[in-house]
């Protein structure tokens, strides 16, 4: 029995921006993540097209089904009566970009 799609999420591709300047950023302030930053930019591009593609989330009538990971899948699938809080975090440097952060609390 296949269970009617309520919503089906969509993320924002901007989230590649703010991890690139989120990388950017720690690279820099830690000091020694300088050098690496020859190796980990190029590998940022290459990778992170494929991670966020890789991420969906869909709500159904009964459950929110939550899937990322390009080399380790992982898929969570939560029963909509479980769910006892949502939080939306929006640091400073999200706002800038426009993204949230969902979390879900279960029981």
């Amino acid at each position: 029995m296949s269970e009617k799609i309520i919503i089906n999420a969509t993320f924002n591709p901007a989230v590649k921006t703010y991890w690139l300047i989120s990388l950017l950023l720690v690279s820099t302030l830690t000091i020694v993540g300088i050098p690496f930053l020859i190796i980990s930019i190029p590998l940022f591009f290459v990778i992170s097209g494929k991670i966020l593609a890789a991420m969906s989330a869909i709500v159904t009538e009964r459950k929110l089904v939550v899937k990322r990971g390009v080399f380790n899948k992982e898929e969570k699938s939560i029963p909509l009566e479980k769910i006892t809080d949502v939080a939306m975090v929006q640091g400073p440097l999200m706002r800038v970009f426009n993204l949230y952060r969902l979390s879900f609390e279960t029981a």
